[in-house]
């Protein structure tokens, strides 16, 4: 027999963000006894308004992982709980560009990440696109390689 445990399900959709044009929320929160499971849903660089926030890569950049932070912070998380991230550009070469922000938001908790270059984004004049997974509410337990 499975042992019991408590569930809880919910979207997360802060005011402050531009509201959901489709059948989906910012993230998908899961709590379960041990820990909250926050899915972030893809985020691109679009303002209250409705408006691409700039046509510089950079700025595109510094604008999605300022979402992702707001989010997470609405999920009672941090950046500091992100397990993985997925990037999307439309131009592979923006990396260089985009990577000291990346590391700028990341680098103190690295978590894995993905890269790819894709063909389009939902939005025209967006060239960078996220989504991440974060677990929040677990101990850190640190194993010495003579535990294991």
């Amino acid at each position: 027999m499975r042992p019991s445990v408590s569930t809880k399900r919910y979207g997360i959709n802060p005011e402050h963000l531009t509201p959901p044009r489709a059948a989906y929320s910012h993230a998908y929160v899961v709590d379960i006894d041990i820990a909250r499971f926050i899915f972030v849903t893809g985020q691109l660089p679009i303002d209250l308004e409705g408006k691409v926030v700039s046509r510089s890569i950079t700025d595109q950049a510094r604008f999605v992982f300022s979402r992702l932070v707001d989010i997470l912070t609405a999920a009672d998380s941090s950046i500091n709980d992100l397990v993985k991230v997925h990037i999307y550009l439309v131009d592979i070469c923006d990396f260089p560009a985009i990577s000291p922000i990346r590391d700028e938001f990341l680098s103190a908790v690295r978590p894995a990440s993905t890269l790819v270059e894709v063909s389009a984004l939902p939005r025209e004049g967006c060239g960078i696109q996220l989504d991440a997974i974060a677990i929040s509410g677990l101990t850190t337990c640190i194993v010495s390689s003579k535990d294991s």
